[in-house]
């Protein structure tokens, strides 16, 4: 299932992420993939925290419905709810060199492992077609 979220800077060095649906679950990180990743991270406990009091997490709100949205600096987010507990494995990807570059090139100057530069440029092009 995803969720909306509101993405907004805070100051020059920090982005902080709400969720409409969730008024008391928010994250805060020094850059977009960690603010990201950080999103994806807190929702997941909020909804399992929610779901151990026995409650049930709403419906998630259509974009058309959230208040704050087209303010100067706010970008909307829909972020999955992953319950289950994740399980890495190792995969081999055969990629040409100057690919291998530019994603060694790009993790480096975003503080980012391979893997994780990988997997966020999946979530956000799921996020964009529409898949969970």
């Amino acid at each position: 299932m995803l969720y909306p979220a509101l993405l907004s800077p805070e100051g020059e060095d920090a982005y902080t992420v709400v969720f409409p649906d969730f008024p008391d679950c928010e994250a805060t990180a020094d850059t977009l993939c960690e603010v990201y990743g950080l999103a994806e991270e807190v929702l997941a406990e909020h909804v399992r925290g929610l779901i151990g009091r026995g409650g049930t997490p709403p419906e998630p709100t259509t974009p058309d419905r959230i208040d704050g949205l087209g303010a100067p600096g706010v970008a909307l987010l829909m972020v999955p709810v992953r319950l289950e507990p994740r399980r890495n494995v190792k995969v081999t990807l055969t990629i040409s060199e100057d690919e291998k570059e530019l994603l060694d090139r790009l993790a480096h100057e975003w503080d980012m492992s391979r893997s994780s530069l990988v997997v966020t440029a999946l979530h956000d092009m799921c996020n964009r077609m529409g898949c969970d």
